[in-house]
């Protein structure tokens, strides 16, 4: 049986600090769309993200907790992840969100992913999750599982690649 795979995109092509408010604001549609979703088909939902997507599903976790619908979710999966490595620990911006989470979130990380290692470090002046996972300072939430992919993903561009990418993984 073939199951629906859904896109959601918004307007990200445009200078950083604004393609990151874009993305906060898209936290509300995506959620709305997730719990009609849970409500209307009852498949569950796994949600991949890439890059800045990671800011969009951060922020739309937080709203599922606010609305007491942690469970619209069989998964969340966050590859090159463009926020603060610190943003998905427990005391981080996202950590709540995902420790309520009634599901996984998987985040594949990349040491050879130079736009997280070189643009993002020097736009945002911090690590970003996709490059090197949760800070070794950081208390993972439950249900938060770092993947390393670094033998697997080349660049920012290649987590999706079909065969070299790390889909298998």
């Amino acid at each position: 049986e073939g199951l629906p795979v859904i896109g959601y995109s918004w307007a990200s092509n445009v200078d950083w600090g604004p393609a990151k408010a874009t993305a906060d604001e898209n936290a509300v549609p995506l959620a709305d769309w997730l719990v009609r979703w849970a409500e209307t088909d009852g498949r569950p939902v796994h949600l991949f993200a890439h890059s800045l997507g990671a800011r969009v599903t951060g922020a739309t976790l937080r709203e599922l907790a606010d609305r007491g619908r942690t469970d619209v979710l069989g998964s969340a999966s966050l590859f090159g992840g463009a926020i603060p490595r610190d943003s998905v620990g427990v005391d981080g911006e996202y950590g709540a969100a995902i420790d309520a989470l009634d599901a996984a979130l998987y985040n594949f990380h990349s040491r050879e992913d130079r736009v997280l290692g070189w643009v993002y470090r020097a736009s945002d002046r911090t690590r970003a999750v996709g490059h090197g996972g949760l800070s070794a300072s950081a208390t993972a939430p439950a249900g938060y599982a770092d993947v390393d992919v670094t033998d697997l993903v080349a660049d920012h561009y290649s987590y999706f690649e079909p065969d070299t990418g790390c889909l298998p993984r």
